[in-house]
């Protein structure tokens, strides 16, 4: 067992190079995971299958954290439990909040925005399992302390609720950490993680137990070896990792890659930008970047669409087009209305 951190900065070749690898593992007959964020896992296996010149994925298979605990936890009760979405979370403690009406009173008769709210703090504790950090001893705010134990209060009546049949992210989590280390496949495995930018407090646990528990482990992280203050995120991951590798007396090699590729020169100055978080003028002609504004969503998406046609009028195909969004939820409705009222074909990638 080992853990290889491949480093590099956007467009270095880090999937590339892990994909160089996975090669290798495939002719030897290994199994392979190419474990990314939810809302990559389609591009990723178009990117796999293309450097593989491969027809398919039959020995490399791209997994989601949700992907990966569906395989693992297929066998278990897991299938007749209702899965919890944003709004059935928002009922649930909508209706725990009426029913401790009488020992709340800093929660009671909470609106909406006010629900949403606590189920994000809820979605915060629950993730550093706050119920094993002693509360009185590092909060001296009395009104603060109190809030505390209200949503202690909270906390326990709707893990009740989970165990009436129900499950949310959290505790779908939970369960796929406690399979790792019972599973041959994931003995028997490589694992590969790519295009995170962060990780949840559990996310990186089951990232820790995979190293732990799978045949090798190779993760690429953006981050500049020659640069401190570059995207410190990433730097604190490493970090994290780095230590649990050397605490646990495991293998560790590092690869860096340092050339970067991009096409566009506006888009690597973005980059830039981005992960230094430190604002430069662009001197050049600009071509390749649009910045538009717009009201509303509808009158957003809308204008999409013309442009999506334009770009197709210019010879361009639908599969060279990719709509990046950061709240799926919001605009999932706008995105099925206007593909038809456009005849545009488009597959959304998102859970299930």
């Amino acid at each position: 067992m080992g853990v290889e951190f491949v480093l590099g900065r956007r467009k270095s070749g880090k999937s590339q190079y892990m994909t160089s690898i996975i090669k290798k593992h495939i002719e030897s007959n290994d199994i392979c995971y190419f474990l990314v964020p939810e809302q990559s896992t389609l591009d990723s296996e178009n990117k796999i299958i293309s450097r593989l010149h491969s027809k398919g994925l039959l020995d490399v298979q791209v997994v989601s954290f949700k992907k990966l605990g569906n395989l693992l936890l297929k066998n278990t009760d897991l299938r007749s439990r209702i899965f919890l979405s944003e709004q059935g979370q928002l009922l649930i403690l909508n209706k725990i909040i009426n029913e401790l009406d009488s020992q709340l009173k800093f929660f009671r008769k909470a609106k909406t925005t006010t629900l949403e709210e606590i189920n994000r703090v809820i979605g915060n504790l629950r993730d550093i399992n706050f119920k094993e950090i002693n509360s009185e001893k590092i909060i001296s705010k009395p009104d603060l302390l109190f809030k505390i134990k209200e949503l202690s209060l909270i906390i326990d009546k709707y893990q009740e609720y989970l165990k009436d049949g129900f499950i949310d992210d959290i505790a779908f989590n939970d369960r796929l950490l406690e399979s790792i280390n019972e599973s041959s496949n994931i003995k028997n495995a490589h694992f590969f993680i790519d295009d995170f930018y962060t990780f949840s407090n559990q996310q990186l646990k089951i990232v820790k137990e995979l190293i732990k528990t799978a045949k090798s482990f190779t993760i690429a992280l953006n981050i500049d070896v020659k640069n401190n203050e570059f995207n410190i995120i990433s730097q604190n991951i490493y970090q994290k990792l780095n230590q649990f590798a050397i605490l646990n007396n495991l293998n560790i090699k590092t690869t860096v890659l340092d050339q970067q590729f991009f096409k566009s020169n506006e888009v690597a100055h973005l980059e830039n930008i981005l992960s230094n978080n430190k604002i430069t003028k662009f001197q050049q002609v600009r071509s390749d970047i649009k910045l538009s504004s717009f009201t509303n969503i509808d009158e957003e998406v809308k204008n999409l669409f013309e442009n999506i046609i334009k770009i197709i009028d210019q010879g361009y195909k639908y599969k060279d087009i990719k709509i990046v969004c950061n709240n799926i939820d919001a605009y999932r409705n706008y995105l099925k209305l206007y593909r038809k009222l456009y005849e545009v074909p488009l597959f959304i990638d998102e859970k299930v």
